[in-house]
């Protein structure tokens, strides 16, 4: 594993951030002892540290991207398996516990099961784990998925009855475990790791580009505010015909109780599975998504759209003149900070243009635009926002906007 340069700083505070054992704590202090405060940065392997160490660094924004996406790939990477699966998924079992000593063998480490989410198939780490009797004596099992959405983390869990063993009749048969697997829309590994990495890292890549505007082609996630408890729902948004207009936007209006920290369950021995999605601010629907890496691709402005513009001579000259004009000399407020540029209002009758002319100069500017209008201003099912009886063409990333009436 070759080395990466790290800030002091960021090391320092993984550490004071981190909750880990006795050992590892001893570990990271031993590592960090050499490195001085006249150091400002440090090549470090990655299996000097334990695990729980680079978990909590993730939590850290400074990071850049190349070093996000080395210790993902790191912690959640998927590795070569040393041994023949196919033989394990196909071993007959005859109840519960026999079934989850035997997917035991798989390990817990690296992706052993596929799990099949949003319209594809995601290489997971499944857990099985065991309900004893009153003898401490095995009797039950069920399945545990830890699922890992950019700043959210999601259980599932499968319970093993006891009938998944029996056929028509009653009578106990045994099954593979590659059939019991199936009866919860799982799997066998597939998915080549060489494939599954590229996705990863191009993932935490896209999700460290805030404010990129992107086209999403398929099919996303959306978290369900109103009831947190069952998780995500899988709604088709755009396709490749007719592709949505997104925002990268990995932590804007995260609550603190709904966002999973690496760093609070750091020394944690059960695998993350770590999925490939990119959070993203719908323009279309004004609504946070989550997106599959592969669904997203680059938008490309029409900055030749200004020439097929019509409007008088005058006019078109002042409003290029005001969107062309560099943001540090846009005139603000007298308090620092407190307002960050213009907002021109286009009055007129309805079909005159101007809300074509708004989306123009957002395209001529090469700037996200934000159409809310005709009472469809709103955030999320349970929380919306102030309904606006006029169109709006503004963006977090504008410095400039036009409001319509």
């Amino acid at each position: 594993m070759p080395s990466i340069e790290f800030k002091r700083d960021l090391l320092f505070k993984a550490r004071d951030r981190g909750s880990f054992t006795p050992d590892e704590r001893s570990q990271i202090d031993l590592f960090l002892k050499d490195i001085g405060p006249t150091i400002h940065t440090s090549d470090v392997r990655l299996e000097a540290l334990p695990d729980g160490f680079w978990k909590s660094l993730l939590d850290d924004s400074r990071l850049t991207a190349t070093q996000r996406t080395v210790v993902a790939r790191y912690l959640f990477g998927m590795q070569r398996r040393s041994f023949d699966a196919d033989t394990i998924y196909m071993t007959e079992v005859h109840n519960p516990v026999e079934f989850g000593s035997t997917l035991a063998m798989l390990g817990n480490h690296s992706p052993n099961c596929e799990l099949h989410l949003n319209g594809r198939w995601y290489p997971v780490i499944v857990h099985c784990q065991f309900t004893e009797d009153e003898s401490k004596l095995a009797r039950d099992a069920y399945l545990v998925i830890h699922l890992s959405i950019c700043e959210m983390q999601i259980e599932r869990r499968f319970y093993v009855f006891r009938d998944l063993f029996l056929d028509e009749t009653g009578v106990s048969v045994p099954r593979t475990v590659l059939e019991i697997l199936q009866s919860f829309e799982l799997r066998s590994l597939q998915t080549s790791p060489a494939d599954y990495n590229l996705r990863l890292v191009k993932a935490e890549r896209q999700s460290r580009e805030t404010g990129t505007l992107l086209l999403v082609s398929g099919q996303i996630l959306l978290n369900r505010a109103d009831a947190w408890w069952l998780g995500f729902e899988s709604r088709a948004l755009g396709t490749l015909e007719c592709p949505r207009k997104a925002i990268v936007e990995p932590e804007l209006e995260v609550e603190e109780n709904h966002r999973h920290y690496y760093a609070r369950a750091s020394s944690t021995k059960e695998g993350l599975s770590r999925l490939p999605f990119v959070r993203l601010f719908c323009l279309e629907v004004k609504r946070y998504i989550y997106a599959d890496v592969d669904d997203l691709s680059p938008y490309e402005f029409d900055v030749d759209s200004l020439d097929r513009l019509c409007l008088p001579g005058d006019m078109l000259s002042v409003i290029t003149r005001v969107f062309e004009t560099p943001a540090d000399r846009v005139f603000g407020d007298l308090i620092r900070g407190k307002h960050g540029g213009v907002v021109i209002l286009a009055s007129g009758n309805p079909g005159v243009g101007k809300t074509l002319t708004a989306e123009i100069y957002a395209e001529k500017t090469e700037r996200p635009a934000l159409c809310a209008g005709d009472g469809r201003t709103w955030h999320d099912s349970e929380r919306s926002r102030t309904t606006s009886p006029h169109g709006v063409c503004t963006s977090d990333s504008l410095e400039c906007g036009i409001a319509v009436r």
